[in-house]
C-alpha cells in the first residue's frame, strides 16, 4: 500500500493534525523557515516489524533489517523504496532474534547484527555477527569471537556495527565494529574485526576517561557505530552514547529500572582502528533533565564530520536536537567540554521522541522523529512518567536544515499521512510494560533513516494502529547532498 503526503509548513500541519485526531495544534515556531516544495511517499513493507534499521548501499540499494521471530528480516529495494523485497533470514535455524543493525562496505558487502538469546549455542543475551555478498539473498558467514561461539558473548544489550573497507584493500579485509552495552556493568565495548567479520577479537572499552566512566557507570547506552570514509580522518571510528551520573542512577536502579535521567550525551572516536579511544563530553542536561529518549545518535557527513541527535527535556517538554562538530569532533556548537547548547530541531508544542538523523554535505541534515501535540508529564527526575502518554496521537516528522555551519533554520515535513500510534510510548526499556502502569512500549525504542545517492531521505518505522513495517521516501524537494 503506497500513499503519498506533501511537505507542508508547520501552520498547515497543525490543523491537519487538529482535524485528524482533534488534538491541540502543532503551533508554528519562529525561525522555523519558508514551506518546502516536496514530498514523502508511504509504502508498507511488511505486516510485522519494529525497531527497524536503514542503510544505503554503494550501488544505491536501500537495505533494512528489523528483528524478527527467526532472526532478523531483511528486506531490499533497488527503486529508491517504491518496492521491496524480503531476503534471506541470518541463521533463520537457530530461532533467536533480537535487537538487530546493518552496515555495509564498498565492495557491496552487508553486515548484520542480531542479538540472540540461542540456549543450544550457550549463546544468552550475546551479539553475532553475518555477512551477505550476494545483496541479503543468504548469509553465507557468521563471524566468531575469540571467548565464544558468537561474534560477543558477553551478556549484552543493543548492538550496533559500522563497516570501513581501506581503499585499495580486498574485500576479505574490512574492518568491522561491533558495539554494544554491557548489561551486567552497563560499560560500552566494542570488538573488531580485520578479516571481514570472519573472526572478532576481546572486547575493548570505550568509555576510558575517569569523568565518562562515571557518567556511564549503570547507565550507558550506545547510540550508533560510524567510521568515516573519506578524507584526512579517513579510518576514524565514533561513537555516541548517553549517560548520567553515580548519585541519581543509583538512587533510581540504574539501568535495571530505566527511570533514572541520563542527561549527558558523549562521543568516543578511536584512530587507531579501535584499540584506544578519546572521550568528548559533548552535552550537559544538568540533573532533573533527560536527554535520553531514547537514543543519542549518530551521523557523518561526506566529510567525515559528526553529528549526534538527542530527544530532551530541556524545556519541561521533550524535544529534539542535535549537536555538530567541524573539528573532529573537538568542539561541538563551537563550545567545549559539554557547555555549548544544542540546536533544537523539532518545532512546536508538545513531546518529540525517537530521532534519527542522517548528513550529507557539510551542515546539510535531516532529522526524524516522532512527535504527538501532548505534552506527557514527566516524573519528579525528569523522566516520562510510564503510562502519562495515555490518549496521545503520534506522526512521522523530518526536519531539514541546510545551513548548520551557520545560523540553521529548519523546514518540517509531515512523513505521514495519519497517526502511527495512539497512547503511551513508553521510554524505560525493560521497565516498560503491557498495562498503563508501566507504559506502552509497542514502537520499540528507536525509528531509523537513511540518505540515498541524490540526497533525499528514507524513514523507517513501525505503525501499531495499521500493524506493520513502512517506509517513507522523499521524492522531491531539498536535498542535503
Amino acid at each position: 500500500m503506497v500513499r503519498s503526503v506533501a511537505a507542508v509548513t508547520v501552520s498547515v500541519l497543525a490543523a491537519a493534525l487538529v482535524s485528524s485526531v482533534g488534538a491541540t495544534a502543532i503551533a508554528p515556531a519562529s525561525g522555523t523557515g519558508a514551506a518546502v516544495a516536496g514530498a514523502f511517499t508511504e509504502v508498507r513493507v511488511a505486516s510485522f516489524g519494529v525497531e527497524p534499521s536503514i542503510i544505503t548501499g554503494p550501488d544505491g540499494s536501500l537495505y533494512m533489517s528489523v528483528p524478527g521471530l527467526d532472526g532478523p528480516d531483511f528486506y531490499r529495494s533497488i527503486d529508491r523504496g517504491t518496492n521491496w523485497t524480503q531476503g534471506a533470514t541470518a541463521d533463520a535455524a537457530s530461532g533467536a532474534g533480537g535487537d538487530d543493525g546493518l552496515a555495509t562496505d564498498t565492495s557491496g558487502a552487508i553486515f548484520e547484527v542480531n542479538m540472540t538469546t540461542n540456549t543450544r549455542r550457550r549463546e544468552i543475551y550475546a551479539a553475532d555477527v553475518y555477512r551477505s555478498s550476494d545483496d541479503g539473498g543468504s548469509w553465507g558467514q557468521r563471524g566468531r569471537a575469540a571467548q565464544g561461539d558468537g561474534s560477543s558473548t558477553l551478556p549484552e544489550d543493543r548492538p550496533w556495527i559500522g563497516a570501513w573497507l581501506k581503499p585499495g584493500d580486498p574485500p576479505n579485509k574490512t574492518r568491522v565494529y561491533l558495539v554494544y552495552r554491557d548489561l551486567v556493568s552497563s560499560g560500552i565495548w566494542v570488538a573488531i574485526s580485520s578479516d571481514a567479520g570472519a573472526h572478532f577479537g576481546p572486547p575493548i572499552p570505550i568509555v576510558t576517561s575517569p569523568l565518562a566512566v562515571q557518567a556511564t557507570a549503570c547507565i550507558g547506552l550506545p547510540g550508533g557505530v560510524q567510521v568515516v570514509s573519506t578524507g584526512r580522518h579517513a579510518g576514524r571510528v565514533y561513537v555516541a552514547w548517553t549517560g548520567g551520573d553515580a548519585a541519581t542512577d543509583a538512587a533510581t536502579g540504574c539501568y535495571f529500572t530505566m527511570l533514572n535521567a541520563a542527561h549527558t550525551v558523549w562521543v568516543a572516536w578511536s584512530d587507531d582502528g579501535g584499540l584506544t579511544w578519546s572521550n568528548h563530553l559533548v552535552y550537559d542536561a544538568g540533573v532533573g533533565h533527560d536527554t535520553s529518549g531514547v537514543f543519542a545518535r549518530l551521523a557523518l557527513d561526506d566529510q567525515g564530520n559528526p553529528y549526534v541527535a538527542f530527544a530532551a527535556n530541556l524545556a519541561g517538554e521533550y524535544d529534539v536536537y542535535v549537536e555538530a562538530s567541524f573539528d573532529g569532533g573537538r568542539r561541538w556548537n563551537g563550545g567545549r567540554l559539554g557547555l555549548a547548547a544544542p540546536i533544537k530541531a523539532s518545532v512546536g508544542k508538545g513531546t518529540h521522541l525517537f530521532p534519527a538523523i542522517a548528513a550529507g554535505d557539510p551542515g546539510k541534515v535531516d532529522v526524524a522523529y516522532i512527535a504527538t501535540p501532548t505534552v506527557v508529564p514527566l516524573l519528579p527526575n525528569g523522566k516520562p512518567a510510564p503510562g502519562a502518554g495515555n490518549g496521545a496521537s503520534w506522526s512521522v516528522f523530518v526536519a531539514q536544515t541546510l545551513d548548520l555551519r551557520s545560523h540553521p533554520t529548519w523546514q518540517t515535513f509531515a512523513v505521514t499521512p495519519e497517526p502511527i500510534h495512539m497512547g503511551d510510548v513508553c521510554i524505560e526499556g525493560g521497565f516498560c510494560g503491557t498495562d498503563m502502569n508501566r507504559g506502552d512500549r509497542s514502537l520499540g525504542d528507536f525509528i531509523d533513516m537513511t540518505v540515498d545517492h541524490f540526497g533525499f531521505a528514507h524513514v523507517a518505522y513501525a505503525d501499531t494502529r495499521r500493524r506493520g513495517l513502512y517506509e517513507a521516501n522523499q521524492l522531491a524537494g531539498p536535498a542535503i547532498l
